[in-house]
């Protein structure tokens, strides 16, 4: 694999599988920050990505098949990659409209705030037992 836009196809999917696998790390840990301070890397791998597989398949001669063939190796971690990503953030959007849905449940049940913002007394179940987080 000496062709340049090989070489450039190889490290841009070693690059965005290590990117996508940073964010699912980050996502199980519920670590929001560093999901955030990940993104634009994630989204520069992505469009490395792109460009390198337009030039490969462009540039070298050679067909998609042909191509996976040849780049198989980093296919099969780069599908895991996309996958457990995409499963991890699907996971956490739940989790997140759950939060949202106990928090506009317990704000909207029989007008908690009444005479000008003075709270009544209404028991409100805890975040985190409803979600079960």
């Amino acid at each position: 694999m000496t062709h340049p836009a090989l070489q450039a196809l190889t490290v841009s999917a070693t690059t965005l599988t290590a990117c996508l696998n940073q964010e699912t790390a980050a996502v199980a840990l519920q670590n929001w920050a560093a999901m955030n301070d990940a993104l634009e890397a994630k989204r520069e791998a992505i469009r490395r990505f792109e460009r390198a597989w337009a030039a490969a398949t462009s540039d070298t001669g050679f067909d998609q098949a042909e191509l996976a063939r040849i780049l198989r190796p980093l296919w099969d971690p780069l599908d895991r990659a996309i996958s457990d990503n995409r499963d991890g953030l699907a996971r956490a959007i739940v989790a997140q409209d759950a939060v949202i849905a106990t928090v506009l449940h317990a704000l909207d049940e029989d007008a908690s705030f009444t005479n000008y913002g003075a709270l009544q007394n209404k028991p409100v179940r805890a975040v985190a037992l409803a979600t079960r987080a």
